[in-house]
């Protein structure tokens, strides 16, 4: 474990002074904040817990006159070691955690980035809504990190990706100020334009950017469209006469931005749900059979191999949920199918089990409906 350098020093220095939220740069805290959830261990320079968007702006500024990166984070959840690095780690999970406001009407709700998903789905179920991105990690995934990341979940084949569900975002940008970006009019970029701010930079400088390689952008994107990677031009290129920043930060890690607030569409949740549980012999053999899960409108499609089954029956908390599975799977295959009743969404679910016979598609098929019986595959999942 290292030791703080005389510039370290100095910048925490300097961030107790600014800052109303605490500012961690021992050993200890800086040990913790070394890994996420993936394979990586990066000691970070210190840790703040910003209380605002003062302290968040004064974070960004100060590192800057240091010269120290800076580094978001919610609940470091991240796969790929999105949220390990030498920088200021800002964890915004602490006390950026508001649901700021929750329309019923609109079907919208304003958060903060340290906002739990799980959190945010409680609140909109009173209102029959959820927000729809569904994680794994939802019970401490922050709304933050899964627009830092574009996350998405199982009902991706229903609902797409965070970059679909968000309206708004209020970021500060790489020089401490602020900015709300949003879809707007191409008519108002020439306004915006104005100035020698960075936000008037971005609007002058990113539409010229966009039109210079519309064609590289149009054709050079992959074709498929669950798309995790930042930097979305593709999202941007369009010809509705409207141009949206916010779809430039959506999935860029917080290289771009940080956010302050989002604001994000949510949707009803669904009447009735039957699960449906495909039980294969291997993960090429699952593969093969997913065409027809999203030919039949499936909501939901998740795999689930023979590494995390084996590991399901080797927990005390998943076991039992194992004890269902038919045989020995080497790979499982997770569908959800929706309907305004039990009987519609049954329906859909038994049409898929038709095509899958006809097809040769797995060996067992197990359906849940109650709610009991859908509880044990989602956390198996």
């Amino acid at each position: 474990m290292t030791r703080p350098t005389l510039a370290a020093s100095e910048l925490e220095a300097a961030l107790r002074n600014a800052l109303a939220g605490e500012v961690l740069f021992d050993g200890y805290t800086r040990h913790l904040y070394s890994t996420d959830a993936s394979m990586y261990a990066i000691e970070p320079i210190g840790v703040v817990f910003p209380r605002n968007a003062d302290d968040v702006m004064a974070t960004i500024q100060i590192a800057a006159r240091h010269d120290a990166p800076v580094l978001p984070r919610g609940a470091g959840t991240g796969l790929c070691g999105q949220t390990v690095g030498h920088a200021v780690v800002m964890d915004f999970s602490r006390y950026m955690h508001e649901i700021v406001a929750l329309d019923a009407q609109s079907r919208t709700a304003r958060v903060q980035p340290g906002v739990v998903q799980d959190d945010l789905n409680r609140a909109a179920a009173a209102h029959d809504l959820f927000f729809a991105p569904d994680t794994s990690t939802s019970n401490r995934a922050t709304l933050g990190g899964m627009i830092g990341n574009n996350s998405c979940g199982a009902r991706s084949a229903r609902y797409g990706m965070t970059i679909d569900h968000v309206d708004t975002l209020d970021v500060v940008l790489s020089d401490g100020s602020c900015a709300t970006l949003a879809r707007i009019s191409t008519e108002d970029v020439p306004r915006l334009a104005r100035g020698d701010s960075l936000e008037a930079r971005l609007y002058r400088e990113i539409p010229q950017l966009i039109a210079d390689n519309l064609e590289v952008i149009r054709t050079g994107f992959p074709p498929h469209w669950r798309r995790s990677g930042g930097y979305r031009l593709d999202r941007m290129a369009t010809d509705d006469g409207t141009l949206d920043l916010s779809r430039l930060v959506i999935g860029s890690e917080g290289t771009l931005a940080v956010v302050l607030e989002a604001t994000v569409r949510l949707v009803p949740i669904p009447r009735a749900v039957v699960g449906l549980a495909g039980h294969f012999d291997s993960v090429d053999a699952a593969l093969a059979a997913t065409d027809d899960a999203l030919e039949a409108d499936a909501a939901a499609i998740e795999l689930i191999d023979q590494l995390i089954l084996d590991l399901a029956r080797r927990s005390p908390i998943h076991a039992q949920r194992a004890s269902t599975l038919t045989g020995d799977p080497g790979a499982l295959l997770w569908l959800e199918f929706y309907g305004d009743s039990v009987g519609e969404a049954r329906a859909s679910a038994e049409r898929l089990e038709a095509k899958w016979r006809a097809h040769g598609h797995g060996y067992a098929l197990v359906r849940a409906e109650t709610p009991l019986e859908l509880q044990r595959f989602r956390e198996l999942r």
